[in-house]
């Protein structure tokens, strides 16, 4: 298992942990790591995951309401909820091609929800890709605003 791979799944279930336990990320990460072998390298994009999808959790819940149609967040599946925010981020925020992003959250979905879950993912995340640009300019250009 590739060192981004082993990290998506760190961050994903960090993610998660965050969202039911109301735990903070920082207790979380520190918690994770104590006394786990990970090395350098997938420890630190793990990380960035959990703390970038975080932080941008309000726009990304944001865009996933409007790309999940007649879906509302809370009806989704606690664990695809997640995967979704972490792709999401990824391709948003992460510098990840969003066809990678959609990948690694399908092989996530496949692993860890039911086998409804990877088609809906799929969907919801094919939208955020083309939903994403044009909130992610708007976003940085109020950001960049005086």
């Amino acid at each position: 298992m590739g060192n981004r791979h082993r990290a998506r799944e760190i961050a994903m279930q960090l993610l998660y942990q965050r969202r039911e336990a109301g735990a903070q990320v920082e207790e979380l990460i520190e918690d994770y790591f104590t006394g786990r072998p990970v090395n350098e390298e997938t420890r630190a994009y793990a990380e960035s995951l959990i703390r970038g999808a975080s932080d941008d959790l309000n726009f990304i819940d944001q865009l996933l309401d409007e790309a999940s149609q007649n879906w509302s967040l809370d009806r989704i599946l606690p664990i695809d909820l997640t995967i979704l925010r972490l792709a999401a981020f990824e391709m948003l925020f992460g510098g990840i091609a969003p066809a990678v992003a959609i990948d690694e959250a399908l092989i996530l979905a496949r692993r860890f929800s039911s086998s409804k879950s990877a088609p809906f993912i799929n969907g919801v995340l094919d939208k955020v890709k083309h939903l994403g640009k044009a909130k992610k300019a708007a976003l940085n250009a109020l950001k960049e605003k005086p």
